[in-house]
């Protein structure tokens, strides 16, 4: 027995410490390289929008070091001719000219054009903000009952008094579920409570959407959540009267996987938590910057999913006497073989979450007729759990701890970004806008256009100094000091 603490050794030195060490190495260079090609993507993007403001220069008909709102409507259209671009209307591109031209005089300079193009890097798009009831139903719209339930949909109370519901929809679930496990029979209230709560949840979307238009209703993601979860419930509630009225057993078996449906209540009241909000973002983020190293997850797991199917296909099955007292078939692990591609894949996702598991290599060892092709399993030991799989949760740690440092410090966002929004409330309609491709590139695009402004800003006010001779002080002269000056 005392010889086993060889084996505690080498788990502590070799698994825990150096393996560890290793990874830590290989996810510090990999992100290293990251950060360098961000930061190589960011520089190449201003570097391009610093020439593509000369080239507007010199394609303006007047001689002056600013670009007119003719030449840059040309240049959006041209722009959003890319296929890797969203297409940018000229209405908008106008809106977004105007926002930044603060004078306007139909021009803007270099410190302006880097402003629009600050803009540009957001995908942006409106939609009305009011329902068609106060063109179809004028009298109800501005009726003062209405009138106080569109202040309570705005402000949010109607959302609180919509978590008061939940609350209650919640103690229900609790007694169901108690009910559920104890194969109690549920009194013909409780059954009738749950259709009426979701028949709540579906009066609820139809006074937002009374309010709000519905593409403004649909570009959140809450409302998006509560739309699907409000009629999948609708539709279990009545498949369950349904059932209940059935003789067929079949029916109500598969009824009693549709009432778990009912955690869908669940998530309607925690996914108003700021908190789980948080981390719903957080993980959405994880899996985009995550990409690369999933994909090369999920190329060597289809390249050990279709080896196994060239191997092994077709060997694994209840009647072969090779498996007889296998700890295979005393498992009942018929369902995990390599007869196609699916079934290969999922013994390949247990051994990646189980790490190395004896019942596979063991099966193949007995019923292959390759020698030794059981060894496959210890190469995707080897290769899959203990390299690339750890690899991706030591990256996904990594990058939960970076997104969790701005929980609490969200980025600032384009001060312009408020200014086209104002423009469109005026026109009636709600302005939208998110980062267009990677977020850490973006930030790095928006930090060095930002520099530059405040380059650009300085060399302004050199130019306009006092000491310089132009005269008349700052505030006088020929511009009239920086609040007098162009477009700022």
């Amino acid at each position: 027995r005392a010889t086993g603490l060889l084996w505690l050794v080498f788990l502590v030195l070799v698994h825990i410490l150096l393996l560890n060490l290793v990874l830590d190495t290989l996810v510090a260079a990999y992100t290293e390289y990251q950060e360098e090609l961000e930061e190589s993507d960011s520089k190449e993007a201003v570097s391009g929008i610093t020439e593509a403001f000369t080239h507007l220069i010199d394609a303006g008909a007047e001689d002056t070091e600013m670009v007119t709102e003719d030449v840059f409507l040309d240049f959006v259209r041209e722009f959003s001719r890319s296929p890797n671009v969203r297409p940018i209307p000229e209405k908008n591109a106008d809106i977004v000219f105007r926002s930044v031209d603060k004078d306007r005089s139909g021009h803007v300079d270099k410190e302006e054009f880097f402003n629009i193009c600050g803009v540009v890097q957001y995908a942006f798009w409106t939609t009305l903000l009011d329902s068609p009831v106060k063109d179809y139903l004028p009298a109800l719209w501005n009726c003062s009952l209405f009138q106080r339930f569109r202040a309570a949909v705005h402000s949010g109370g109607f959302d609180e008094f919509m978590n008061l519901v939940l609350l209650v929809n919640l103690a229900l679930v609790v007694t169901e579920s108690v009910y559920d496990l104890n194969d109690w029979t549920e009194t013909p209230l409780m059954d009738n409570l749950e259709l009426v709560f979701s028949l709540v949840y579906v009066t609820e979307v139809a006074l937002k959407l009374a309010v709000w238009d519905f593409w403004y209703y649909w570009s959140l993601w809450s409302n998006i959540f509560d739309f699907v979860t409000t009629w999948l419930l609708l539709a279990s509630s009545v498949l369950d009267e349904i059932a209940e009225n059935s003789n067929s057993t079949n029916i109500k078996r598969y009824m009693n996987i549709l009432r778990l449906l009912r955690l869908l209540r669940v998530l309607k009241q925690l996914k108003r938590l700021r908190k789980v909000q948080l981390m719903v973002e957080t993980i959405s983020q994880i899996i985009r910057m995550s990409a690369p190293i999933m994909s090369l997850l999920g190329v060597v797991t289809f390249f050990f999913s279709t080896l196994s199917v060239q191997l092994w296909g077709g060997i694994l099955y209840a009647s072969n006497p090779a498996l007889a007292e296998s700890e295979y078939m005393e498992k009942g692990l018929w369902v995990l073989n390599f007869n196609d591609f699916m079934t290969a894949f999922g013994v390949w996702v247990v051994s990646l979450l189980c790490e190395y598991v004896p019942v596979f290599p063991d099966a193949i060892a007995r019923t292959s007729e390759i020698e030794g092709s059981w060894l496959v399993f210890l190469l995707f030991y080897i290769g899959a759990v203990s390299i690339v799989f750890e690899l991706v949760k030591a990256f996904t740690i990594e990058a939960f701890v970076e997104i969790h440092k701005t929980w609490d410090h969200p980025d600032p966002e384009n001060d312009h970004l408020d200014s086209i929004g104002k423009i469109f409330a005026e026109q009636g309609l709600h302005f939208h806008h998110r980062v267009v491709g990677d977020a850490a590139t973006h930030e790095k695009i928006m930090k060095a256009l930002h520099e530059i402004e405040e380059e650009a800003h300085e060399a302004h006010h050199s130019h306009h100094d006092p000491h310089e001779g132009h005269g008349g002080g700052y505030d006088g002269g020929h511009d009239g000091g920086h609040d007098g000056g162009h477009g700022h």
